[in-house]
């Protein structure tokens, strides 16, 4: 049997009509997709910082430096800052090309093997978002930038101040590449697909109220088709595991359905 409802076969409602009977909540798998991320992403983040602080002690840089920042910047080359930040914008753009690529092919590949809907809802995702906009925002800030640099008024309190923030958010971009990717792999995981088509599913039963029960009612029936889809599939491809998990989800959700009459007759 699948890990992800294992736990559900163990808390099944029993429906009865009898108002005395006190019924058993049921158990509702935990998923949480980015916890491995951003632990990856804070290991990389305190790594890139030891050896921040190696290679600064390593070439001899001034401690003045790292305390007054700002007065190193006022005086940095724009020519250099122009060249580094050309540099830097193929460098996002060979990035932002692999990283579409990849990802693109991967959906395509879980769409077609289990459900189309795995498109939507990597679509629908915010982190999927978040981070492809920002290497598309940091590329397109970054060729901007070089085309302006050389216009910076020295009199200003920090004249390379895009340089600074281009700096900071293409090493941030570099640093989420890794766990993204790893976060790509978890979330078009079947067993994670079938997990989020069931909370929407559960989310909608419980919200459903009269007035809109009609839009709750079809949420909820989209669900059930794309949950038989995906065990259809699974059948088909030889997958056990994943089948059992979608025949779980979609009693799950009977149960829920059951559940949430009970209390609102």
């Amino acid at each position: 049997m699948t890990p992800l409802f294992a736990k559900a076969r163990c808390c099944r409602l029993t429906v009865d009509s009898s108002p005395s009977k006190q019924q058993a909540p049921i158990t509702i798998p935990k998923h949480r997709p980015l916890a491995e991320p951003l632990r990856l992403l804070l290991l990389l983040v305190f790594t890139s910082g030891v050896l921040f602080a190696v290679v600064f002690m390593l070439a001899g840089v001034p401690v003045e430096v790292l305390l007054n920042p700002v007065a190193w910047l006022r005086d940095y080359d724009p020519g250099q800052a122009r060249d580094l930040l050309a540099n830097i914008a193929e460098v996002l753009a060979a990035v932002l090309a692999v990283a579409v690529t990849v990802v693109a092919i991967m959906v395509e590949l879980a769409a077609n093997r289990y459900s189309h809907e795995i498109t939507r809802l990597f679509l629908r995702e915010p982190v999927n978002r978040l981070v492809l906009g920002l290497l598309v925002v940091t590329t397109m800030v970054c060729i901007w930038t070089v085309t302006v640099t050389g216009d910076a008024q020295t009199s200003a309190l920090l004249p390379q101040a895009g340089f600074v923030a281009i700096l900071l958010t293409a090493s941030l971009c570099l640093l989420l590449l890794v766990p993204y990717m790893y976060f790509v792999f978890t979330f078009l995981s079947p067993i994670s697909v079938i997990e989020r088509i069931y909370r929407d599913a559960d989310r909608a039963i419980v919200r459903a109220r009269a007035r809109d029960a009609e839009i709750h009612q079809v949420q909820v029936l989209e669900a059930f088709d794309k949950l038989q889809d995906i065990a259809r599939s699974a059948v088909q491809q030889g997958d056990r595991g994943i089948a059992l998990a979608a025949v779980d989800a979609i009693a799950e959700l009977l149960f829920d359905y059951a559940r949430v009459r009970m209390r609102a007759g």
